[in-house]
């Protein structure tokens, strides 16, 4: 079986997606949903604007999701960076804001951290000991036992969109973090012994995720 078989996923398998990447090694995530932002939005004639200025809609692009086996260059809040060893989950959304599968506006964007988190929770309680404190640490980070195993970036680079970054360690493993932050740190691989795979926590995530925002009123 492979564990990272992110490579193979199919549009189908990850509704309502659009346009889907795969990485075995990226910089970031979140600076690729950056750059097809930045392809979606400026036109060779120089025009842009929310419907893109070059032809075409936003539907034909978004949501886009990026996804990585490695980051070199994965950051958090403050600027902090994020380890993103091989192995792990890194991936990140691109949203159009106020959008019926995305009906959030941007001033409310803060407060979706928390439940962003709280899927996350909900779907590594599939793969750990009941035994394990899962929790959230507001607003962003996600605990195992008082050690971080997740983390979330909401970012807006334009007024109309967002981008969702989310880092979970499942497969790396802490012997390879550096000495100064493993000790903060833990993976599903670590806590369980077990290989985890990489495809199927993705598809729950996306499921779970938009399921959610089918259950936000449109204001």
């Amino acid at each position: 079986m492979r564990f990272n078989n992110l490579d193979k996923i199919d549009l189908c398998e990850l509704n309502p997606i659009r346009v889907y990447e795969y990485h075995d090694l990226i910089s970031s995530t979140s600076d690729r949903v950056r750059e097809l932002f930045q392809d979606f939005f400026v036109s060779d004639s120089g025009g842009g604007g929310r419907d893109g200025g070059g032809g075409g809609s936003c539907g034909d692009y978004f949501p886009c999701l990026v996804a990585a086996g490695e980051q070199t260059a994965g950051r958090g809040r403050n600027g902090k960076s994020w380890w993103s060893g091989e192995g792990g989950l890194m991936m990140s959304l691109g949203l159009e804001l106020g959008a019926k599968y995305f009906p959030i506006r941007r001033e409310l964007l803060p407060d979706f951290s928390p439940l962003v988190g709280g899927i996350i929770i909900s779907i590594l309680k599939n793969y750990l000991l009941s035994s394990n404190l899962v929790e959230l640490r507001y607003p962003n980070d996600v605990y195992v036992n008082n050690k971080k195993i997740a983390g979330i970036l909401i970012e807006s680079p334009v007024p109309n969109f967002a981008i969702i970054g989310i880092g979970i360690n499942v497969n790396n493993s802490i012997q390879n973090a550096p000495a100064e932050i493993s000790q903060r740190l833990t993976t599903i691989l670590d806590l369980t012994g077990k290989k985890t795979d990489l495809r199927k926590i993705l598809q729950q995530f996306i499921a779970e995720f938009f399921n959610y925002c089918k259950a936000i009123p449109v204001s």
